[in-house]
């Protein structure tokens, strides 16, 4: 009998079984795979950078414009964001040589920036700072935090035919991807250009890989037809649509080659996509069209002083043209909106001095703050000068105080004189606690006997769904514009018994300043 044979029948006695070995395999390591980065950045401190000094720029949306004259440094904050992170997987790397060149003129010694992001898996904000003391900057890019990011720079916005070299005829192949990416990339595109796009194209040649698009009358052309602005537009959606979600996106004149609708509606497409793609998008601006999206971006207006980079969150028409064409009135005097100004106007014309005063609207309460900062720190006259906040809110000098001391840092010795300085400049309106000034002013034209149109439009409205409606309201039932019904409004209420008690704290210095300049 055979080894084999005997063995067998014995395995089947005593029950036994067999077993076969495989021949072994070498393992192969485990990977650990590594966790997409998922941070926002919620803060920037640049102490000094180029002309940038003690700036401070606080985020809370998915897109942040950033706003300034010529030459305030809305670029360099954007090369800065660029150089704070390493790739995680398919990022741009970038390092501050490649923006801060050392040169015969500066070296970038004694710059000094951090960023503060939020963690989402750490559940908490994280501090980095960055600074070059010597030749180096610090600290080394190995140990930079890990987040995708994406720099398009001006040099996107030349038309790939000003970039193209060969003159001779340009082969491409064409594909027509039909896939869920481009189909949304190319109807945004279409919403965006009012364009009649049927599908995104992709054509490469020898050399390169160009964009194209496909129309609904059957016409297929590559981004080397296509115009500069149309060609930015479809390379930013693309970007935004294929990046790794939690991406930092940065983007230098955003605006640069739109016409105003296709502006509009790339904000809020963009605003909708970096929310679903959990997208941080800092682009530079210098449109105004900007400030009708305050619901969707962060808007930081940048204003360079010799001591600081004042931030603000909002620009108004005035605004930019007080920092540019100064016009000089006796009395100078900043409100939060339009229904302030038409106040601040009716006590200027009691008193007959309406011609003698400049007003200016600053937006967001938060600017009366920094707009205070920077009277005092440009060390102007400013005895002629007045913020007027509306009464709702600050209204202790110590809530003023905090407020003004969160703008306004240092420890120089006459760092609390300039606190107190900026102090002064500020009063309010004597608003009534817990109402907002619409409301109040609203509760007043009720009061008035029923003799004119607008206060029986006014007892019509009886709920309102915010505290804006109860004017706003009024000026929509009346049929006319703000401009408009707001005059009446006021001419109406200033014989309300009230009136006099609410504007009495600006009255006064209105008055007394007529007395001492004898206007």
């Amino acid at each position: 009998m055979k080894v084999k044979s005997i063995f067998k029948n014995n395995t089947k006695e005593s029950g036994l079984k067999l077993v076969k070995f495989k021949k072994s395999e070498p393992q192969k390591p485990k990977i650990k795979k590594v966790l997409l980065p998922k941070h926002r950045i919620t803060n920037i401190n640049i102490k000094e950078l180029k002309g940038l000094k003690n700036l401070d720029i606080h985020i809370s949306k998915n897109l942040v414009a950033i706003m300034g004259v010529n030459g305030c440094g809305k670029s360099t904050i954007l090369h800065a964001l660029a150089c704070m992170y390493t790739p995680f997987e398919n990022g741009e790397n970038y390092k501050f040589s490649y923006f801060f060149t050392p040169n015969t003129d500066s070296n970038w010694k004694n710059s000094k920036l951090s960023m503060t992001y939020y963690d989402e898996y750490a559940k908490k904000e994280i501090v980095r700072e960055y600074k070059k003391d010597f030749d180096r900057w610090a600290p080394r890019y190995v140990h930079r935090p890990k987040r995708d990011i994406y720099f398009l720079g001006i040099t996107s916005c030349i038309p790939e035919i000003e970039i193209e070299k060969q003159t001779s005829f340009i082969h491409y192949s064409t594909k027509d991807p039909r896939d869920d990416i481009s189909k949304k990339i190319v109807n945004d595109a279409a919403y965006i250009l009012n364009k009649n796009y049927e599908s995104l194209t992709s054509h490469k040649t020898k050399k390169k890989d160009l964009i194209g698009v496909c129309t609904g009358d059957n016409i297929t052309y590559s981004s080397l037809s296509m115009g500069a602005g149309e060609q930015r537009i479809i390379k930013m959606l693309k970007l935004l649509y294929t990046v790794n979600q939690y991406s930092l996106i940065l983007i230098d004149e955003i605006d640069m080659l739109l016409h105003v609708t296709a502006f509009k509606k790339l904000i809020v497409k963009f605003a909708e996509i970096a929310k679903k793609r959990n997208l941080q998008i800092f682009f530079t601006t210098h449109s105004l069209e900007i400030n009708q999206f305050g619901k969707y971006v962060d808007i930081r207006y940048l204003d360079n002083l010799p001591e600081k980079t004042m931030v603000y969150d909002s620009i108004t028409y005035e605004m930019i043209y007080d920092l540019s064409e100064y016009i000089s009135k006796p009395l100078e005097i900043f409100v939060e909106d339009l229904l302030a100004e038409t106040i601040i106007k009716c006590i200027a014309e009691g008193l007959n001095i309406l011609s003698k005063i400049k007003v200016i609207k600053y937006g967001a309460v938060t600017n009366a703050f920094i707009m205070a900062s920077s009277i005092v720190l440009k060390g102007e006259d400013y005895k002629n000068t007045l913020i007027v906040l509306d009464g709702d809110v600050y209204k202790t000098n110590e809530e003023k105080m905090a407020a003004i001391k969160k703008v306004l840092t240092g420890t120089e010795e006459q760092h609390v004189k300039k606190i107190v300085d900026a102090v002064s400049i500020i009063k309010d309106l004597n608003l009534p606690t817990d109402i907002s000034p619409e409301e109040f002013i609203y509760s007043l034209l009720i009061e008035m006997p029923e003799e004119k149109e607008i206060i029986k439009q006014a007892k019509k409205i009886n709920a309102v769904s915010n505290s804006h409606q109860w004017i706003d309201g009024l000026v929509e039932s009346m049929g006319h514009v703000k401009e408009y019904v707001l005059p009446n409004i006021i001419d109406t209420v200033k014989k309300n018994e009230r009136w006099e008690d609410y504007i009495s704290t600006i009255h006064h210095w209105m008055l007394d300043k007529k007395r001492e300049l004898n206007l």
